[in-house]
Order: structure tokens, then C-alpha cells, then sequence
């Protein structure tokens, strides 16, 4: 055999021999207590409903301003000569007495 190709199975038998760790992850009891005290401490927070419903109030005053100005927009005269039209009838009338 090479001794490139010997280098694997040393690898391996190394490996095989090595001790094994132990585990670190914490018990399933310990992940349940931080799990309900985490729980707990969220679910009593009282600013979560004041805050939606000043998301979704800014929401609906958004959505309101763009209508406004798309009506604003569609109100704009397209002529420019109907932007003197009222000017004119009230000049009219104010000389006509």
C-alpha cells in the first residue's frame, strides 16, 4: 500500500479509539423551565395590543392620505383654460354691477 492511500485507515482507527465526549446539551426539565418562565415573561407584556393597534392605525392613515391624493389629483383641471374660467365670471359679475 502507498502511503497515501495508508493514511485513511490510520485516520479512521485513530478515531475509533479516541474517547468519546460527553454531551453538553442541558437536561429536557431545564429547557422546559426556561421555555415557560421565557413564555411567561412575554405573554404578560401589555404594550404588544397598544402597539398593534397603532401599527394598524398608522396603516389605515396611509392607506387614507393615498386616496386623498389620487381624488386631488383627479379634481386637478386638465385645460388649462378652465383655470381662468371662475376668475373670469366672477370679474364679469362684479363689473356688471
Amino acid at each position: 500500500m502507498s502511503p497515501k492511500n495508508d493514511l485513511l485507515p490510520r485516520l479512521l482507527k485513530a478515531a475509533a479509539k479516541a474517547p468519546r465526549l460527553e454531551d453538553d446539551t442541558p437536561s429536557f426539565a431545564l429547557e422546559s423551565r426556561a421555555l415557560v418562565s421565557w413564555r411567561l415573561a412575554n405573554s404578560g407584556d401589555e404594550r404588544d395590543g397598544v402597539l398593534r393597534f397603532l401599527r394598524i392605525g398608522l396603516g389605515l392613515a396611509s392607506v387614507l392620505m393615498l386616496v386623498i391624493i389620487a381624488l386631488s389629483f383627479r379634481s386637478i383641471p386638465k385645460d388649462p383654460a378652465d383655470e381662468l374660467a371662475t376668475p373670469t365670471v366672477v370679474l364679469d359679475l362684479a363689473l356688471l354691477d
